[in-house]
């Protein structure tokens, strides 16, 4: 599942009282964020609670694909594996580059 990256935009605690039911239609139906001051200073944030699971479940399967990387490269030399890592990217970049120049 790809995320869209949401909008995020700082109010006043003021701001965030007088339209609060705007601001839940924006970040249910409109997928913003919204983070709320006092002060100037950020207190609370409202957020869709969908694009919070969201969230939530890419980084713990961001942690897991982690957790599985550090056991297969447990015990290889780091060089082998700077090494290694740097052809794939640049394999993966090479692809990238032959799949634009098609479009």
């Amino acid at each position: 599942m790809i995320m869209s990256v949401s909008t995020i935009t700082n109010i006043s605690a003021v701001q965030a009282r007088n339209s609060f039911g705007e601001l839940i239609n924006r970040a249910v139906f409109g997928g913003e964020t919204f983070v709320v001051e006092r002060a100037g200073k950020p207190v609370v944030k409202i957020e869709a609670v969908r694009q919070a699971r969201q969230k939530r479940d890419a980084k713990e399967r961001l942690f897991a694909i982690r957790e599985e990387v550090l056991k297969r490269v447990e015990g290889i030399d780091e060089a082998e594996l700077r090494r290694a890592v740097d052809q794939a990217i640049a394999e993966v970049r090479g692809e990238q580059k032959h799949n634009l120049a098609k479009v």
